[in-house]
């Protein structure tokens, strides 16, 4: 049995390489969950969400043996998991998942994938030491990142990861500067930070675009037999620029 974690920085990509995994053989993934909120309590420690997630997965498996349901994330209409859950659109911004469930194949050699950007990387270290499951972190260009989040209208947008200040002490200190493009940038550099500092195996975004089939089997071990033709959107010009020039003092001002 193989258990695979992806987490981010969000809007880096690790929807889409969720949904890639999701399109394998013998792959069932769960990205941004629902239940993630069921196995979260108030004053929860990062170590006993973990052990939290360890009895879900385990309880996952019993369930598809003995032939019950399984909850996943889709795009709504569809059986396929989201590669963007927001989306811009000229009538305003548009959410695209639903909760579906499905019945999956029982086999011993289950690959279950299980996709969360600010939970999983605020319990980083905690997850890493029970060592039940790979994790792969995806990291994006900065400019790109915090341009994608004042593009749209959701929590990051605003500078609050909420999520990360009940494992976090130092996303608490964060969410206390007033600027908010000063407080995106120094979320941002906690991302990264904690993903160097577990030594963990980072995906740069740009890379993956450009060779999806080369990470996809990397992280399954196996080969892969379908090439992938992605778009990188790593482009100034799906963004405002006014906004470009304030980000890129204030990533200069933060040495990022």
């Amino acid at each position: 049995m193989k258990n695979i974690l992806i987490t981010g920085i969000p809007r880096s990509g690790t929807s889409l390489l969720t949904k890639l995994l999701s399109q394998q053989d013998n792959v069932l993934c769960f990205s941004e969950p629902s239940w993630l909120k069921d196995i979260r309590y108030p004053e929860q420690t990062s170590e006993e969400f973990s052990y939290a997630l360890k009895d879900k997965i385990n309880h996952i498996r019993k369930d598809i043996k003995n032939g019950y349901p399984v909850t996943i994330t889709v795009k709504k209409g569809t059986d396929e998991l989201p590669d963007n859950y927001f989306k811009r659109r000229k009538n305003g911004q548009q959410n695209y998942k639903e909760d579906k469930e499905v019945f999956v194949e029982h086999r011993d050699d289950l690959v279950i994938v299980i996709k969360s950007n600010t939970l999983f990387t605020a319990c980083l270290f905690e997850l890493i030491k029970l060592q039940e499951w790979q994790i792969h972190c995806v990291v994006r260009d900065p400019l790109y990142t915090l341009m994608s989040w004042r593009s749209l209208d959701i929590p990051i947008s605003r500078g609050e990861i909420k999520i990360g200040e009940l494992y976090s002490e130092e996303v608490k200190k964060i969410a206390l500067e007033k600027n908010i493009i000063k407080r995106q940038v120094l979320i941002y550099r906690w991302f990264v930070y904690q993903y160097v500092q577990c030594n963990c195996s980072i995906i740069d975004y740009s890379e993956f675009v450009k060779y999806p089939k080369f990470y996809l089997e990397k992280i399954l071990n196996r080969s892969v037999r379908k090439n992938y033709k992605l778009d990188n959107k790593n482009d100034i010009n799906r963004y405002n620029s006014i906004d470009s020039e304030l980000i890129k003092k204030n990533l200069k001002y933060l040495n990022i």
